[in-house]
């Protein structure tokens, strides 16, 4: 009787163990899917090119190679949320008491992407922590599998992802509500709420 049980116990225990590492790789495929981007926290970002607004190209590892972390939004001017992120950042980053504690570096999508009001300011902004780069064919986006914008990605100086956001803005990177403390220096209570 108790050999019977053994038996069973042992065939039990070998079944779940095979059900297990068939459910692991779905787990991690099902958190790919969930992503806002194709790529899960703790993958390296693709070597990207983008336009500054001078025309002279740039990628975003060289952008972050000269720093310790970066942010990355991806934005549209036609987007009404990414519209209101845009005037947030340029509000931030035209305060002369202001610094963002890590570079920002804004991907505009669209082909009148750098006709946009606050587009221009940023990018003529003398905030040096802030870069802006186009993405008129939408390679970039293409490229990070991003369906919706804007979308916001925490880089560290290696490319690797810390974290993605949908929408950066409602999770509070930008005003310090959520692990944000980091991304911004010197936020006076007129910034800081939304």
């Amino acid at each position: 009787m108790y050999s019977i049980q053994w038996v069973l116990t042992i065939f039990t225990l070998i079944l779940v163990i095979g059900m297990m590492r068939k459910i692991e790789p779905m787990t991690r495929d099902a958190k790919r899917i969930a992503s806002p981007t194709g790529f899960m926290d703790g993958e390296k970002i693709p070597e990207i090119i983008g336009a500054r607004v001078s025309g002279t190209k740039t990628s975003i590892v060289d952008l972050i190679a000269r720093n310790a972390d970066a942010l990355v939004l991806l934005v549209s001017p036609t987007c009404k949320t990414c519209d209101n992120l845009l005037y947030r950042l340029l509000e931030m980053a035209t305060r002369p008491s202001f610094s963002f504690a890590r570079r920002v570096i804004l991907i505009v999508g669209g082909q009148n992407g750098g006709r946009h009001l606050p587009v221009r300011r940023l990018a003529e902004s003398s905030n040096q922590s802030v870069d802006v780069l186009f993405d008129e064919p939408d390679f970039i986006s293409r490229t990070l599998g991003v369906q919706a914008v804007p979308v916001g990605f925490l880089l560290d100086s290696a490319g690797i992802i810390r974290d993605q956001k949908l929408d950066p803005v409602r999770d509070g990177w930008l005003d310090g509500r959520v692990g944000a403390s980091s991304i911004v220096n010197n936020v006076d209570d007129s910034v800081a709420t939304t």
